[in-house]
């Protein structure tokens, strides 16, 4: 997919940390899961950029649109189902804005630094819900990632074993703004290790 332009555009007061569940994957590039499947959930945090402190969060789902394929394997990891989609989820165009309202409150049309575990598949989670409507927010060069960050510190990249060995796990289900969380936990959590190697110097 088409990466973030680079500037000198140095980092804001705020992050943007994503997580998104979806209706299937075909586990190719992150173009082909997206052009067959929908996300249907979405998790956003706004934390602090220096210290990883959350700020606000948002959650929401939406409705499951029948052009896109359903996956009886991504229904078992994340627990939603078409039913709880058709009573709980929102229009697109509704989900949208609260995705786009929720980003333009706390970082105006200012450049987003993005953090996710493996963030590309959910910058493209994003894209499919905002683009159509002209209200992708433009993301800042570098692009947080604690799947790398799991492994150059622990040699973990997967989210179950990052999250264990971090956090000690997670829910039974996939759920995407605890998932979020976690991967917002895991980076404030590694900065504070640092800090405290380099205060023992």
């Amino acid at each position: 997919m088409k990466k973030p332009i680079y500037s000198r555009t140095a980092p804001g007061r705020f992050i943007l940390c994503l997580d998104s569940e979806t209706s299937g994957s075909t586990f190719g590039t992150y173009e082909e899961t997206f052009s067959q499947f929908q996300a249907i959930q979405f998790g956003a945090i706004v934390a602090t950029s220096d210290t990883f402190e959350e700020v606000a969060s948002l959650e929401f789902k939406v409705k499951f649109d029948p052009k896109y394929k359903w996956s009886a394997e991504a229904e078992a990891i994340h627990g939603i189902t078409q039913a709880d989609l058709a009573t709980n989820g929102l229009e697109s165009e509704e989900a949208a804005a609260e995705l786009a309202g929720f980003i333009l409150d706390h970082f105006g049309t200012g450049k987003v630094m993005f953090l996710g575990h493996n963030p590309w598949f959910d910058i493209e989670a994003m894209k499919q819900l905002l683009v159509p409507y002209k209200v992708m927010p433009d993301l800042h060069h570098v692009v947080l990632d604690t799947s790398a960050l799991g492994w150059i510190t622990c040699g973990k990249f997967r989210s179950n074993e990052l999250f264990e060995y971090f956090l000690g796990g997670r829910a039974e289900k996939h759920g995407a703004l605890d998932d979020a969380r976690m991967t917002l936990t895991v980076a404030r959590t590694v900065r504070q290790l640092v800090d405290t190697a380099i205060e023992g110097l």
